[in-house]
């Protein structure tokens, strides 16, 4: 959310796109070898305990480690969440959260059976809670899906029917500062090249006048929208609703 909007589709080590991906492999991956690692559980059962000053606090220290049914909701519906929210621009966030799910079924399965300790009895309040914050997850995914589809292409730039003054046509030169330093680039401007003009295609910053964001509430999205993009935009912004 605070990635510069046209940034958003950008490729670089450090934008939105590569960050979600980070993300994800780190949920399949961290959590996945700390759970089945253990090693606090390790260092308490070969180390610790046999150096236990007595009977009593050996026991303890061979103790197996407590479990949350909570915090088990709790990483599912922050998946979910991640995947839905930037599912549109990180479609490959499905099969990323479909991996995870995996792991995180067969793991606790594991870790049930035969390394946790057995969990006090509960209710089933907990999973009903679950469903609102599941219905939640929901809009939150009709939402950012509605107005990044209407985004698109992240890049606030309109195609004009302006010809190119004269003094632009030529070789020319441009410098890009990344960190810290600067490459030029030369490209070179004919008559024939396209012009372009500046529109804000961040259809968050319009407000409740652009709700649901559909063509019809955004008259100027015309300019930079292709009609499969108005067609689809339109059933998503309805969808929303």
């Amino acid at each position: 959310l605070v990635t510069p909007f046209v940034d958003t589709l950008q490729g670089g080590d450090s934008e939105l796109i590569n960050s979600i991906r980070i993300l994800f492999t780190a949920e399949l991956l961290q959590r996945s070898i700390l759970q089945i690692l253990d090693y606090m559980g390790h260092l308490k059962r070969h180390v610790l305990g046999p150096r236990a000053p007595d009977q009593r606090r050996m026991n303890l220290l061979f103790m197996p480690k407590a479990y949350s049914i909570g915090e088990r909701y709790t990483d599912v519906t922050k998946v979910l969440f991640l995947t839905f929210f930037y599912c549109t621009l990180f479609p490959l966030g499905y099969f990323y959260a479909a991996a995870i799910l995996f792991v995180y079924y067969w793991l606790d399965k594991f870790c049930i059976l035969r390394s946790w300790k057995q969990g006090a009895k509960i209710n089933a309040k907990i999973s009903l809670y679950s469903t609102y914050f599941l219905f939640l997850t929901l809009l939150a995914y009709a939402v950012m899906t509605s107005y990044t589809y209407s985004s698109f292409p992240f890049d606030n730039a309109c195609e004009t029917d302006e010809t190119i003054p004269d003094e632009y046509l030529g070789t020319t030169s441009s410098i890009d500062y990344d960190g810290g330093y600067g490459s030029e680039t030369q490209f070179n401007i004919t008559s024939e090249d396209k012009t372009y003009k500046f529109c804000n295609q961040n259809i968050f910053q319009y407000g409740v006048s652009a709700f649901p964001p559909v063509p019809n509430m955004l008259p100027m999205a015309k300019e930079w929208m292709t009609l499969s993009q108005e067609k689809y935009s339109a059933i998503f912004g309805w969808a929303l609703v």
